[in-house]
């Protein structure tokens, strides 16, 4: 059984006076695919924010292959294997494709470990190369969402968090891709936690499915057992509180 490279324990979240999350837990598999999923304002991109460091935790702890890290600065989480694509994707827009991907190499400083990662993120996202001497201003919005995902790998991460990959982005290019977040999680043992709005865009791609509502976790559990009846609709909008298919339990 896979262990957990990722825990997240009763995590409370405020920005100012109010608070946004409230006792948020959960696990990650090493080498899975877990989605968060839930409606605007659900604290979906605080809580990835909050693991990556870039957002002070209000209480709770948050332990990355045994280690607790809710102290620490991002620059350090980044050093550990964790990587953060935020929901913007803002690749340097001057310089070109493969300049923006050897940015994400220079944390780790061995060229012989850049120049092979390289091929790496060429061979998941061929459109990548073929582009490589481009500016990255010029690129669609799909292939800026797999340069911003091959700069994250070019950090050799063993855990990536990624905000909302499909947004603005044609279904085609989004299922396009997922696949490749599959492969990146089956050949290569990446771990993959991502934020989605809709679930059904990540059902066939994630082991697991977490559901957010106003700061809470109202529903786990795989796609096949979540996706049964009304219990993903009442999560979804306010119907009840969840904590796994099973008995309603009250607010």
């Amino acid at each position: 059984m896979a262990h957990n490279i990722l825990e997240v324990a009763d995590l409370h979240l405020n920005y100012g006076q109010t608070r946004v999350l409230h006792g948020v837990s959960f696990e990650v598999p090493a080498a899975s695919l877990l989605a968060i999923v839930g409606p605007n304002g659900a604290g979906k991109s605080s809580t990835l924010g909050a693991i990556a460091g870039g957002i002070p935790i209000a209480s709770g702890t948050v332990r990355f292959d045994g280690h607790s890290i809710e102290a620490l600065a991002p620059e350090a989480i980044a050093r550990l294997g964790l990587s953060f694509v935020p929901e913007a994707r803002h690749p340097f827009s001057s310089l070109t494709v493969e300049e923006n991907l050897l940015i994400g190499s220079l944390m780790r400083r061995n060229r012989a470990m850049a120049a092979s990662n390289l091929e790496r993120v060429y061979g998941y996202f061929p459109r990548l190369r073929v582009r490589s001497r481009q500016p990255a201003g010029k690129l669609s919005g799909g292939e800026q969402q797999m340069l911003v995902i091959g700069r994250a790998l070019m950090t050799s991460p063993r855990l990536m968090l990624i905000d909302e990959p499909s947004l603005g982005l044609a279904p085609k290019i989004v299922e396009e891709v997922y696949e490749m977040l599959r492969r990146i999680r089956d050949e290569a043992g990446v771990t993959i936690v991502v934020n989605e709005q809709s679930s059904r865009r990540v059902m066939k791609f994630a082991e697991n499915i977490l559901v957010l509502r106003d700061g809470r976790v109202q529903l786990r559990g795989t796609p096949a057992t979540i996706d049964q009846g009304q219990a993903l609709h009442h999560a979804y909008f306010g119907v009840g509180n969840f904590d796994s298919i099973g008995p309603r339990t009250e607010a």
